[in-house]
């Protein structure tokens, strides 16, 4: 046992000397200039949605005061054959930018992306969720980067975030856990090391994504359109994707820790997929560091052992709160000290329990079997 404990102390060092490397890196992540309205490019914003009745007047409404030349954009929402009415909602919203609303052909998120994608006449994409809210100035801030012709993907922030004056504990969780996920992906796009996206908040070239085959490559995996696609896109093309941290969209918390674990459980069984080594690499670490920790506090009363869960858990809480609270620079969101050692201590366990119920996974979505 003494044996298992000096490796997880190992695997701690590891992932702590991983996560300083990314905070060191969010020091130097530059920000672009602000663009003139006359430099701004001509854009297709594609909203995919299936049974979004709640969540649609959100976004339409943040679509209403989105600040861009009207010229410029065009909106295009793809029903994923919603049976709650949903439709009904952007095809009588007044909004001042050119809009359609078209039904997707085939089922599924990449099936509604690639009929919108399809539809578009202009140069560059974006993608978001139905069920997230922005800013108006979050457009132009997407497309505020240096070198935008050489750039082939914008990668934005989402943050989760609870609404409501008062949070739960697990809304809390995620919030911190999903702040912790963009501060690393964010990093490692500067480091020229793609790890994490999202759809949410995403911006490619049509060119490049009709180049890669759309998502022809991956279409046999439920999730992943945007990973997936930021992957190939490294892999074709090279160091044209970057991070944009001053673009942000929110989108709320899961409302039951069963939506929630399922929402995770759809993440991790991407994992597999992942051919990129960095990504893989980063994944071992991150999985090693995590899953044997807990093991130890059964036998933490012998002396040594202890003293290695101890020097183990201060390593990860220590790297992770400093890193955490670089998100917090950009969105202005703070946590209570107790709160990110709470996070450190739970979240290895979280991660074990999910591993292990992973076999008797049934994840749904929007009503469908993935």
């Amino acid at each position: 046992m003494i044996t298992i404990a000096f490796i997880v102390l190992l695997m701690n060092l590891f992932y702590a000397s991983l996560l300083n490397g990314y905070r060191k890196q969010w020091n130097i992540i530059s920000v672009g200039r602000k663009k003139e309205e006359s430099e701004l490019p001509d854009v297709t914003m594609i909203i995919p949605f299936r049974n979004e009745k709640q969540n649609l007047p959100t976004i339409i409404s943040c679509l209403q005061n989105l600040d861009y030349p009207v010229d410029k954009l065009k909106l295009i929402f793809v029903n994923d054959h919603s049976d709650d009415g949903s439709e009904h909602i952007p095809q009588s919203a007044d909004i001042k930018f050119r809009k359609a609303v078209i039904l997707a052909n085939g089922e599924g998120k990449k099936a509604a992306l690639t009929t919108g994608i399809e539809k578009a006449e202009t140069e560059w994409i974006v993608t978001t969720d139905a069920d997230v809210n922005f800013e108006s100035s979050w457009l132009k801030k997407l497309f505020s980067v240096d070198h935008l012709s050489e750039v082939e993907m914008i990668c934005g922030i989402v943050l989760i975030r609870n609404s409501e004056e008062k949070s739960s504990v697990l809304s809390v969780f995620q919030e911190m856990e999903f702040d912790m996920m963009q501060a690393t992906g964010m990093a490692a796009l500067s480091m020229h090391q793609p790890l994490l996206n999202s759809g949410a908040n995403l911006a490619f070239k049509k060119k490049s994504w009709q180049d890669l085959g759309g998502y022809s490559a991956h279409s046999n995996i439920r999730s992943g359109d945007d990973t997936f696609l930021m992957f190939a896109m490294q892999e074709r093309f090279g160091d044209v994707i970057i991070g944009n941290t001053e673009a942000i969209v929110k989108t709320k918390p899961s409302g039951t820790w069963s939506e929630f674990v399922q929402q995770r459980q759809r993440w991790a069984s991407k994992g597999r997929y992942y051919k990129n080594k960095n990504v893989r690499t980063v994944g071992i670490i991150v999985m090693l560091s995590s899953l044997f920790l807990p093991i130890l506090y059964f036998v933490s009363a012998v002396p040594e052992i202890g003293m290695i869960l101890i020097t183990s858990i201060i390593v990860r809480a220590v790297t992770e709160i400093r890193l955490i609270k670089n998100v917090s620079k950009i969105t202005g969101k703070t946590y209570a000290i107790y709160e990110l050692i709470a996070m450190s201590l739970f979240y290895p366990f979280f991660l074990l329990s999910l591993t292990l119920s992973a076999p008797f996974n049934k994840s749904q979505w929007k009503g469908r079997k993935l």
